[in-house]
């Protein structure tokens, strides 16, 4: 259905669309991607953090494929969690940035003022995990 964040407007038009014969199952998408949009955005939904909210010293997947044990565990949950496709930590500043592999956009994390929810984040073309769309109903 979709692939990357999208305005309430466009997603209400592709679950009307899909789910037409449906029209409880319309509502209960709805509501649930807005529900979704609302939230502040928090760091794990970019990169895997641990319990508490920290990011892993290296976000990179390769690094963890050798790891054994204990926090290759914790690490898979931090994984499991993001809810944005290929963000990384952009080390070439003082501050917390992350970065898009992809699309190249970049966030300083502590500049974000509390006001900001997901949907002001709609011009970054964010791409959606598959916990992202489980967790909309998709």
């Amino acid at each position: 259905m979709i692939t990357h964040l999208i305005s309430t407007t466009e997603f209400v038009k592709l679950a009307v669309k899909e789910c037409w014969l449906n029209p409880d199952k319309v509502v209960i998408l709805i509501n649930n991607y807005v529900k979704f949009i609302s939230q502040q955005p928090k760091l794990y939904m970019f990169i895997p953090c641990n319990e508490l909210n920290e990011p892993y010293p290296d976000t990179a997947d390769e690094y963890w494929k050798h790891k054994k044990g204990y926090l290759t565990q914790h690490y898979k949950v931090a994984q499991s969690k993001v809810l944005f496709k290929g963000w990384i930590i952009d080390t070439n500043h003082d501050k917390l940035v992350i970065k898009n592999t992809i699309t190249k956009h970049k966030i300083e994390w502590y500049d974000l003022t509390p006001n900001v929810i997901i949907k002001d984040l709609l011009q970054l073309y964010l791409e959606l995990t598959q916990t992202t769309l489980k967790q909309i109903g998709l």
